[in-house]
């Protein structure tokens, strides 16, 4: 079981090298794909050899297993209508299938290893090898994998865009801070745990801020005004807290609706005129309204099963309206998923958010009377082979409370940069967020079993 941790956390840390490209008789592959099945292969050899299989009613009990079941499902009749049957497949499997499986895999070894420590500093680490390489882009001008983006002074680590890097970047941040704030409220701050974790996430913010990405500040301004809540949030009363709550849940309803509203009437606020391409000036918010004015029209004739995955790049076009570059995605998140995946395959997502949220406002409801500390002797000591009596969590008021709003966080930064990009049809973004699904069961399980 430990070479399977070991491929797991090289795999993690790897996440972005999807970028090395190959292919094997023909079918392409990632460097990433390779290194995610040999790890999946690892753990299910493993499985066979210890005897240990996992019984379906335990694999039922798992709070995401019916979401993830019907966005295999959708994703398969996605491929059936997808206008390039061969490309959809591999988007399904490095999009879906793979992603799913890697889940699994994680959420075993850390019920193996009593522990989540080595799956959180594997994602940090995989954000700080990227955010130096990006900060030695700023410096040098040199920027091999994004020349355009050079020029215009923005960096990408190993992507063709800077958006792209500010995308994997915004979570590793959010979650990171969670552990940050732990550290500063146990003043432990500049201890070489708490060290690490600090620089981490300053090298994250600086990376994040020179991407000039403005989805992305918008997304980590949302993760601190979390932050800044959950501080207020806590010294309320009860009865206020309450009221706060509900006046959260009606604010949440108000903007699924104007939301909905401003989608449907889009057309009133894009120009009349239509820009060529290449344009002569870049107006960001302008090209967004067109694209999803083009996508409204679009789901128009196909507002039930959208148009495959991969589909949105060849149909697109014939929906064009005030812009006509040749973009692949509708640049937000939930439309994504409606066009790729049809309206099962968005209400599968809405599925797992939905969850993955609730699951976290109970933790952080629950851990500042009942919380565990999440307490790693050293970043990638043994990387979290063995849990001894000086790793263990112990009951302390208020420690488990800072990791779970970090990772509540994660997923806020998601949803907010989704509105205007799309956080998760890319390989390392897509095991990125069943990592984050993985992160919520994990903790929850640790905790229940520290109760019990």
């Amino acid at each position: 079981m430990k070479i399977t941790q070991y491929l797991a956390v090289s795999t993690i840390i790897s996440l972005p090298l999807y970028v090395i490209r190959t292919n094997f008789g023909g079918i392409p592959t990632t460097f990433l794909e390779i290194l995610l099945l040999v790890t999946v292969l690892s753990w299910a050899l493993n499985l066979i050899r210890d005897k240990d299989k996992i019984s379906p009613s335990a694999f039922l009990k798992d709070p995401y297993i019916w979401p993830a079941i019907l966005l295999l499902i959708v994703g398969l009749v996605s491929v059936i209508i997808s206008p390039d049957i061969r490309g959809a497949l591999g988007l399904y499997k490095a999009y879906l299938v793979e992603p799913v499986l890697f889940y699994f895999v994680v959420v075993s070894l850390s019920q193996k290893t009593n522990s989540f420590r080595w799956l959180i500093d594997s994602v940090i680490f995989s954000g700080v090898w990227l955010s130096l390489l990006a900060i030695w882009q700023f410096f040098s001008g040199f920027n091999p994998f994004a020349p355009y983006e050079a020029e215009q002074g923005r960096v990408s680590a190993v992507y063709n865009s800077a958006n792209s890097l500010a995308l994997y970047l915004g979570p590793i941040f959010a979650l990171n801070l969670g552990i940050v704030y732990e550290k500063l409220k146990e003043k432990r701050v500049f201890t070489k745990r708490g060290l690490f974790y600090l620089l981490s996430l300053i090298l994250t913010l600086l990376a994040i801020y020179l991407t000039r990405s403005e989805g992305a500040m918008i997304g980590i301004a949302g993760v601190l005004g979390v932050f800044s809540g959950w501080f207020i949030y806590l010294r309320l009363g009860e009865r206020v807290q309450v009221l706060l709550q509900r006046f959260l849940i009606g604010f949440l309803i108000v903007g699924v609706l104007a939301g909905g509203y401003f989608f449907l009437n889009i057309s009133s606020f894009t120009p009349d005129e239509k820009f060529s391409y290449p344009r002569k000036i870049v107006d960001t918010p302008t090209i967004r309204l067109c694209l999803w004015e083009g996508t409204r029209d679009l789901l128009k004739d196909h507002y039930i099963l959208g148009v495959g995955l991969g589909g949105f790049h060849d149909v697109y076009p014939a929906y064009r309206t005030c812009d006509n570059e040749p973009l692949m995605y509708p640049h937000n998140l939930f439309l994504n998923f409606w066009t790729e995946l049809g309206l099962a395959g968005l209400f599968a997502f809405l599925w797992l958010v939905g969850i993955f949220m609730l699951k976290l406002k109970d933790l952080l409801i629950k851990s500042p009377r009942n919380g565990f500390s999440y307490r790693p002797e050293t970043p990638f000591s043994e990387v979290g082979m063995e849990t001894d009596l000086r790793e263990k969590r112990r009951y302390r008021d208020g420690k488990a409370a800072e990791i779970h709003l970090g990772l509540f966080s994660s997923m806020i930064y998601i949803l907010i940069h989704g509105l205007v990009d799309v956080p998760y049809f890319k390989n390392d973004l897509s095991a990125q967020f069943w990592l984050l699904l993985a992160l919520s069961v994990i903790g929850a399980r640790l905790m229940e079993k520290r109760k019990a």
